[in-house]
């Protein structure tokens, strides 16, 4: 009962998150893992995950990089997804250039 009460929980979660257009962003290297989790898999075929992020915090050590992860995407999903990723990357930068103009 439990497990189904969590699973209620999160689905309204999601529903909440998609509705009220929430971003949410995945971590780019959980999409170079060997699987994908089924979370990953709602986030992105729901059009949920909003933005890919690196977990850089230098350009020597962790290097970001999102060639690889949006390479994956558009592998297993289709590039309709990994060009909304990019697209929505714009769109907040564009955003966030305005603002500060």
């Amino acid at each position: 009962l439990d497990a189904l009460s969590t699973k209620n929980a999160y689905d309204k979660l999601l529903e909440f998150v998609k509705e009220e257009n929430i971003p949410v962003q995945i971590n780019a290297p959980s999409l170079l893992e060997r699987r994908f989790n089924k979370t990953l898999k709602n986030l992105i075929l729901n059009e949920i995950a909003t933005f890919i992020a690196t977990d850089s915090h230098s350009v020597s050590d962790r290097k970001p990089s999102l060639k690889e992860p949006l390479k994956i995407i558009t592998e297993k999903f289709g590039e309709k997804y990994a060009t909304r990723f990019i697209e929505n990357s714009k769109k907040l930068y564009n955003e966030v250039c305005d603002i500060n103009d």
